[in-house]
């Protein structure tokens, strides 16, 4: 299960500062134009950057730190000690490593190398730009910053990516504070498996040496590179998997708009695939292509159904859309989807049902063909088109999937969404047995597991800061709405004294 961490952002498009811790359940909520969808499509890019850690680590030609401190005994002794560690009664752990190898492989983290190359490359991607001064807030800075800051248990301190952004260019840094020491994060993984057979290899090589615990002769110092590869990759993987390995799916806004025009836009594609596209043709941001990509792409191939996340589609079907989303797979070679409503015994194209279906739909796609236990899960604004009641019921699903394992990330504009969100936390205090009279079995999140953060414009700053929303002894999370709503009652006050006068 991947972690809570904390990501924190400086000048960054709309938004002057923000830190936010995310959570099981995480919601932005807040006025429009503040910087909720640019944050949710940040941490989006991040899981897509963080996802594979053998990519981030660069030996190869030894232009990275210098390979004479690790001609001591201790990478002799090391090895050694990982190859005795396999026990097949037990899960492999890689034992702590010795000051030199700690230092050489921190300094790697220091440099962040591969790491910057893969967010610059998905940063990029997902907003759409060519250069980061435009992310950048303007006119009041020069510079954004990125802090990614993962704990790794078990008092281990803290892994830091600093990622500082401007002009065309962006730097990265890596570092990890508190207790620095590097033992194993993810137990029998595939790469301390690598690395425990990458160490049998070098003590099967290097026996006397090995044996004697004395020094590797300069000569055959190259020898070591595939070890010293393949433990970094393994570091890399206890640090970068607690943010890294969920895949993360983003239903953008104009989801249901994206639907209906999917077929008018693959068939663009087409055509443009086959001939000279303009110049400066219009360009989707990198999210939108994902959206529709994923939904061309729901093909027999993908369509490894994880029982738990399908059973959420299907109880997000019986108990909002009154009916079944179906996929079909003609020899177009993508998928085409329908809806058959509850009771009938034919199927309506998509485009054809009502804007709450066609909003719906791709969460239920997505439960039911895409999303798994451990992955994250973004949705932009689930309220839209929805009836207050209905936006109250979807909710209660999500709940439903966070407690499957799958994390969310809301973008609201609703009180009914916060509403019922401090109706799960608090129905997290009653026993099972009274949940389950109230028809509300799974339907529960702890304060720990929910966020709530609230974007607001902060005219000192010329941009917006964040700040998070505690629940209230009136057991709310109270937002900006309420002062709408006292807005709009003096409005009507106002107009109703001035007609009884005249």
């Amino acid at each position: 299960m991947t972690r809570d961490y904390t990501l924190g952002v400086k000048d960054f498009g709309p938004i002057a500062e923000a830190q936010i811790e995310l959570r099981p359940m995480t919601v932005f909520v807040g006025p429009s134009n503040t910087g909720k969808s640019y944050f949710a499509t940040l941490v989006y890019a991040l899981h897509r950057s963080l996802r594979e850690p053998r990519k981030f680590v660069e030996l190869g030609d030894w232009n990275t730190p210098d390979p004479d401190p690790l001609t001591s005994a201790a990478i002799s002794e090391w090895a050694a000690a990982v190859a005795k560690s396999r026990d097949a009664r037990a899960p492999l752990r890689v034992p702590d490593l010795p000051a030199e190898l700690g230092d050489f492989v921190r300094s790697f983290l220091a440099t962040a190398l591969g790491v910057g190359a893969a967010v610059e490359e998905e940063l990029k991607l997902c907003f759409s730009v060519r250069g980061f001064q435009e992310l950048v807030r303007s006119p009041k800075a020069s510079n954004g910053e990125i802090r990614l800051e993962i704990p790794r248990g078990g008092n281990r301190g803290t892994l830091v990516y600093s990622f500082s952004l401007g002009g065309h260019d962006m730097s990265a840094s890596g570092d990890v504070t508190g207790d620095g020491s590097f033992s194993s994060d993810q137990v029998d993984s595939p790469y301390t498996r690598a690395l425990y057979r990458r160490a049998v290899r070098f003590v099967r090589a290097f026996p006397p040496l090995v044996r004697e615990g004395t020094s590797i002769p300069q000569e055959l110092v190259f020898l070591t590179g595939p070890l010293l590869d393949q433990l970094c990759w393994t570091v890399q993987s206890w640090l970068v998997h607690p943010v890294g390995a969920p895949v993360a799916h983003y239903l953008p806004s104009d989801r249901a708009g994206m639907a209906h025009t999917r077929d008018v836009v693959v068939s663009s594609l087409l055509r443009s695939a086959s001939s000279a596209a303009p110049e400066r043709s219009p360009l989707l941001s990198g999210v939108s292509a994902h959206f529709l990509d994923q939904l061309v792409r729901l093909s027999v191939e993908r369509n490894h159904q994880d029982p738990a996340t399908s059973a959420l589609a299907h109880r997000l079907e019986e108990a909002v859309l009154e009916g079944r989303i179906r996929v079909e797979f003609p020899d177009t070679g993508y998928a085409q989807l329908w809806y058959r409503p509850k009771g009938w015994d034919k199927d309506l194209p998509l485009m054809r049902a009502s804007s709450m279906v066609v909003e719906l739909a791709p969460i239920v796609l997505y439960l039911r063909h895409v999303v798994r236990p451990g992955d994250l899960l973004i949705i932009d604004e689930p309220e839209s088109h929805l009836h207050p009641g209905i936006q109250v019921e979807v909710i209660r699903q999500l709940a439903e999937v966070v407690r499957s394992g799958v994390r969310v990330i809301l973008t609201t504009h609703s009180e009914w969404v916060l509403e019922e969100l401090s109706n799960l936390v608090l129905a997290s205090q009653l026993p099972e047995e009274k949940r389950r009279k109230l028809g509300r079995e799974g339907q529960a999140l702890t304060p720990e597991e929910v966020g709530v953060w609230l974007f607001k414009t902060d005219e000192a700053s010329a941009g917006s800061t964040v700040s998070e929303i505690k629940m209230e002894d009136s057991n709310l999370y109270s937002s900006s709405f309420e002062e709408v709503a006292a807005g709009t009652y003096n409005d009507w006050a106002n107009i109703a004294d001035l007609l009884e006068g005249s």
